[in-house]
């Protein structure tokens, strides 16, 4: 099941396209390089409820594209983290986390020298 689920999200379903793709992330570059000119931002996914439409710009494209390939184009920037994520805003509350933890260890920190300074 899971191979299906990956097969999926790399192979170009495009008019006209037919290629395979290692990962989503390259299935998605693909389609934004070789599908697309800048002036024309057209949808033409096979069986695509959109399929014709055109895009105003290459932000709101470039989301409807990464429904199609299941890409996860935002990485973690916090140290030794590896986790990508399908939109900006999954990504900062993501981030939150770390903020988090590290506030709490840092609070954690500060009541073991008080606790210590104490004695």
């Amino acid at each position: 099941m899971k191979f299906h689920r990956i097969f999926e999200y790399t192979f170009c379903h495009w008019s006209d396209c037919n290629i395979t793709l290692e990962t989503p992330e390259l299935l998605h570059q693909h389609i934004l390089s070789k599908h697309s000119n800048g002036n024309t931002l057209l949808c033409l996914w096979r069986d695509c409820l959109l399929h014709g439409k055109t895009f105003r710009n290459t932000t709101l494209f470039s989301k409807h594209i990464q429904s199609h390939t299941g890409s996860l184009i935002y990485p973690c920037i916090w140290d030794g983290c590896s986790l990508r994520f399908k939109t900006d805003r999954l990504l900062q509350s993501h981030l939150l986390t770390h903020l988090r933890k590290k506030e709490k260890t840092t609070d954690c920190k500060k009541k073991k020298e008080d606790k210590e300074l104490s004695y």
